[in-house]
C-alpha cells in the first residue's frame, strides 16, 4: 500500500496506532498495546508498530512521519532550554501543539546546578534544547 499515514496517542492506559490509506480514504490498520509511560514510552510504540505491519505494509518514511500525541499522566511533559528565551518558547509553542506536550519548563543560556535539580524534579518527557 502507498501513502499510508500513521496516527499515534500514547494514552495512561493504551498507546493507540492507526493506520490511514489517505488515498482510498479510509483505515486499514488500527491496534492497542498496554502504555509503557513509566518506563519508556517507545516500547509500547514499537509493539504497536509490529503490530500493525502485520497487517499492512509501512514504509520508514510513514514510520517517520507519524503524527503523535499524548494524554498519558496529564501530557507529555516538555522542558525547553535555548539561548534566546522568546524564540525559544515560540519553537517549543509549536513542537508542543504537533506532540500533544506541554511546556513545563522554560530555562536560557547556561545551566546552573539549581535549575539543573529543577528539571531533574520536574522530570519531563521532552526535552528540546536549541
Amino acid at each position: 500500500m502507498k501513502n499510508i499515514q500513521l496516527l499515534i496517542d500514547f494514552g495512561s492506559t493504551f498507546t493507540k496506532v492507526v493506520a490511514v490509506d489517505l488515498a482510498k480514504e479510509e483505515i486499514v490498520s488500527r491496534v492497542q498495546v498496554p502504555s509503557t509511560v513509566e518506563k519508556d514510552i517507545t516500547i509500547g510504540l514499537r509493539e504497536a508498530l509490529k503490530k500493525v505491519e502485520a497487517e499492512v505494509k509501512i514504509s520508514a518514511g510513514e514510520k517517520r512521519k507519524g503524527l503523535a500525541c499524548s494524554s498519558a499522566a496529564g501530557g507529555l511533559r516538555m522542558v525547553v532550554i535555548g539561548f534566546v528565551p522568546d524564540l525559544t518558547r515560540e519553537a517549543a509553542t509549536r513542537a508542543a501543539l504537533g506532540a500533544g506536550a506541554k511546556i513545563v519548563g522554560q530555562y536560557a543560556y547556561e545551566l546552573n546546578n539549581q535549575e539543573i535539580t529543577e528539571i531533574e524534579e520536574i522530570s519531563p518527557v521532552v526535552q528540546i534544547i536549541s
